[in-house]
């Protein structure tokens, strides 16, 4: 009888392939016996995709409550959609804006609909410089940030997701 060689690499990828398979059996048996407030929170952040009047949309995702900083011009307005998951339909939304600019709720009814999806249109103001936007359910805090560039010191403004190239 042969005994098999386990530095094999052949036996080391399928030795690897057990243990993650074990490792996702795991994770999935702590996570069904935790609380659903727990299971909500671990699955809370929200992905919002950003429509802009002349450009494609952009995605992002929210991690630890905050999106990253897009891009606008001054004055301009976008369409923000928030995908959360569905068990947050149904649940009252609140959303107010920090540092100035306008929010308007065009397809919502001020809670999430039955798909986990809430719509909004937000409008920066003509000054350059940060505008955050802080959007609370289920006890879940998330802030878009915007940015408006300045012009007149280039230098100044930060790394942002640009709608032009969408990068």
């Amino acid at each position: 009888m042969k005994l098999k060689n386990p530095r094999h690499p052949q036996n080391s990828f399928k030795n690897l392939r057990v243990l993650v398979a074990l490792l996702a059996c795991l994770a999935a048996s702590y996570a069904a016996g935790q609380s659903p407030d727990l299971a909500a929170q671990l699955s809370a952040e929200p992905i919002a995709t950003i429509g802009f009047g002349n450009g494609p949309s952009v995605r992002t995702h929210s991690v630890k409550g905050h999106f990253r900083l897009t891009s606008l011009h001054a004055n301009e307005s976008v369409l923000v959609r928030l995908d959360y998951q569905p068990a947050f339909a149904g649940l009252p939304i609140t959303i107010s804006p920090l540092d100035g600019g306008t929010v308007a709720l065009p397809r919502s009814t001020g809670s999430v609909d039955e798909n986990g999806v809430v719509w909004m249109r937000f409008k920066v103001g003509p000054n350059p410089g940060l505008y955050r936007v802080t959007v609370l359910t289920g006890g879940h805090q998330s802030i878009l940030q915007f940015w408006v560039d300045d012009p007149r010191n280039p230098q100044a403004n930060p790394p942002a997701i640009r709608h032009e190239t969408g990068a």
